[in-house]
């Protein structure tokens, strides 16, 4: 057969639980290899980062009662792009083997005569309560754990969960997904057949990325508690004796920058050496890079060069004393494949910038002083300025320091940072603990 006819390879890979930092490292190598990446809706789009270039993106997302795009469909995008010999990823959220319609994928690849690899990912079920601070078993306190979707296809006639049998359980830990319109239901069955409505419960919203939240509560209170505090959906639900232990294992959610909103604005080069120092303290990122075109013209040289205080690398860490440390490069990267300016020049502004201005944020971090000027570039003068009053400011060196004050804007709190431990401090004292 000739290789130009030869099916390509689909990897089912699961992406993880919505932490970049906890994608597999065989299935981030597929990813860099894939000629095309067919994504759903609850993974990361930071991880497209490192698709190679010419890869091509497929967003086939769904969500509860809105579904644009259907399974068979899915499907069909999956065989016809590996007829064509290229190589695949399906990226799936989570595990693509638990409650993730994976094998379904897997069984119509396997009757089409089409290669498939599946790659598992770390599901949410068992990684937002430990990010939580709850253990998912404790020696002498649990001795079984089961994982239940509250979801079920609506072809089936009933339920197949047996709620008033895992009511009965003893020392166990019941981790529901998909459950978030159904909570109240859930536990009234659950009460209902028996489970004592003291028994600890909580509830985990965006497990595992920087706008997590959680709530614990008795059984037969946490669904009041979910409707009082406005948790939605993605979340787990999980039921177990070691909820309590959550005031002593909470590690996730306080960390310094917990909760915060960081806006960082620079290039591609300098968000992703900044990216970790911020991401590891809590914080979540909003990056704003810029390329070479987005520069403005008085930025540039007589020859059209970029001046060497724009160039975060050798050149720039003599002109503004700023030595990076490349123990904090953990190599994730920050051009997120819905969040990339495409044409900022042309006065497109993309989701985030519309997000930074109607939420606002709590601190931002100039790289340069081309970082400055890309900033009110692309909000306007008085929009930057109003941002810039409601959040504290760092900048790497003071050369871009200036750059701000220079701005004549009032009550702009700037602190600038010549050495990676001097930012790294800068960063961590941000919001100091009353």
């Amino acid at each position: 057969m000739n290789s130009q006819h030869r099916n390509g390879t689909v990897y089912i890979v699961g992406a993880g639980p919505g932490d970049p930092g906890l994608m597999t490292v065989k299935g981030l190598e597929k990813l860099k290899e894939a000629d095309v990446v067919v994504y759903d809706r609850l993974v990361n789009d930071d991880l497209l980062a490192y698709c190679k270039e010419g890869c091509e993106r497929v967003f086939v997302g769904k969500e509860s009662g809105y579904h644009p795009i259907e399974q068979e469909q899915i499907t069909e995008i999956l065989m016809r792009k590996s007829r064509l010999g290229l190589t695949v990823v399906r990226l799936k959220g989570g595990n693509p083997f638990v409650f993730g319609r994976g094998s379904e994928e897997a069984v119509a690849l396997k009757d089409a005569g089409i290669d498939f690899e599946i790659i598992p990912g770390i599901t949410s079920g068992l990684s937002a309560p430990i990010y939580s601070g709850i253990p998912i078993t404790h020696r002498g306190l649990i001795t079984q754990c089961v994982l239940i979707t509250a979801h079920e296809s609506p072809d089936k006639q009933g339920t197949q969960v047996e709620w008033d049998k895992l009511a009965q359980l003893k020392h166990a830990t019941l981790i529901i997904y998909m459950g978030a319109s159904r909570i109240e239901s859930i536990c009234n069955e659950l009460v209902k057949h028996g489970m004592d409505p003291t028994t600890p419960s909580a509830v985990v919203e965006n497990g595992t990325l920087p706008k997590q939240r959680t709530i614990t509560g008795r059984l037969d209170c946490i669904a009041h508690e979910f409707k009082t505090m406005d948790f939605h959906a993605p979340a787990i639900i999980m039921i177990s004796p070691t909820v309590a232990m959550r005031d002593q294992l909470s590690w996730f959610e306080n960390r310094p920058l917990f909760g915060k909103r960081i806006v960082m604005s620079g290039s591609k080069k300098e968000l992703e050496k900044l990216r970790e120092m911020v991401y590891d303290l809590g914080g979540e990122v909003l990056p704003l890079p810029y390329s070479d075109s987005t520069l403005l013209p008085d930025r540039l040289d007589g020859n059209g060069n970029h001046s060497e205080e724009d160039l975060f690398g050798e050149k720039d860490s003599v002109s503004n004393g700023f030595q990076y440390d490349e123990s904090y490069d953990h190599g994730f990267p920050l051009m997120s494949a819905r969040r990339a300016f495409a044409t900022v020049s042309g006065g497109t502004e993309d989701d985030l910038v519309e997000d930074i201005r109607n939420k606002r944020a709590d601190a931002f971090i100039f790289a340069t002083s081309s970082a400055v000027e890309h900033f009110f570039y692309i909000f306007g003068y008085e929009a930057a300025a109003n941002l810039l009053e409601h959040g504290k400011s760092i900048t790497v060196g003071h050369t871009a320091a200036d750059t701000l004050i220079n701005k004549n804007v009032r009550n702009i709190s700037v602190r600038t940072a010549n050495s990676t431990e001097e930012l790294h401090d800068l960063i961590i004292n941000l919001f100091p603990v009353a």
